[in-house]
């Protein structure tokens, strides 16, 4: 009985030291994890503009600062029904939707002198500047959503904002092609009533250097 009673007590601190033992090791699973943040992203592919007979006109895009996009025109030499063509493309090229927060237009950007013989167009006659066409939006799916523009440069922002404001393009993904944001063929001219009995030379020489901004927001 005695003998059993000490294998007994044995057989327990066995047990004991066993779960000492288990109890002190120890082990550390470790999980890393790779996270890459979007890139909210879209700029100006092209810039083209084309005067009527006798009208010099250029556009240049200009290279993305921050979420501003810009893009600027110049026209020189307009007079009364002439005019010139503007076109641009606007494409998201980040990785994440891009939405139009706003649009804004500029005049005379730079607060440049007009070439020599020439006198920039003050603000008040802004609104003898007509500016028609299409904004058109393609989409991945290959629909397009044709918005007109028909306003004066004088109203240019205010209608860009009411047709592209909150607009969203969708990044490429695989097959899928960017989205993008087209100024086609529209017509920057002088209204064909300047000039008249009274002010026959109005507007005569005159030089405009305007500047379109998109800028970008995080969509919803």
């Amino acid at each position: 009985m005695k003998k059993a009673k000490v294998l007994t007590a044995a057989l327990v601190a066995g047990l004991l030291t066993m779960g000492a033992g288990y109890a002190a090791w120890t082990d550390n699973l470790n999980i890393t994890n790779v996270i890459q943040t979007g890139e909210l992203a879209a700029t100006f592919t092209s810039a083209s503009a084309s005067g009527d007979a006798y009208v010099t006109a250029n556009a240049s895009a200009i290279a993305p600062t921050g979420r501003t996009n810009s893009i600027n025109f110049t026209i020189q030499n307009l007079y009364p029904g002439a005019g010139a063509t503007l076109n641009a493309s606007f494409k998201n090229d980040g990785t994440i939707p891009a939405k139009i927060g706003s649009v804004a237009v500029t005049y005379n950007p730079l607060n440049e002198t007009a070439p020599n013989g020439y006198t920039a167009i003050s603000q008040t006659d802004y609104s003898k500047i007509k500016v028609s066409g299409n904004v058109t939006v393609y989409k991945a799916d290959r629909t397009k959503i044709v918005k007109s523009v028909d306003t004066s440069l004088a109203g240019l922002q205010a209608a860009l904002n009411t047709q592209l404001s909150g607009v969203q393009l969708e990044p490429a993904q695989g097959s899928t092609p960017t989205e993008y944001v087209s100024f086609e063929n529209l017509k920057v001219s002088l209204d064909s009533a300047t000039g008249t009995a009274q002010k026959p030379n109005e507007l005569e020489k005159s030089w405009i250097k305007f500047k379109v901004d998109f800028n970008l927001v995080q969509h919803n």
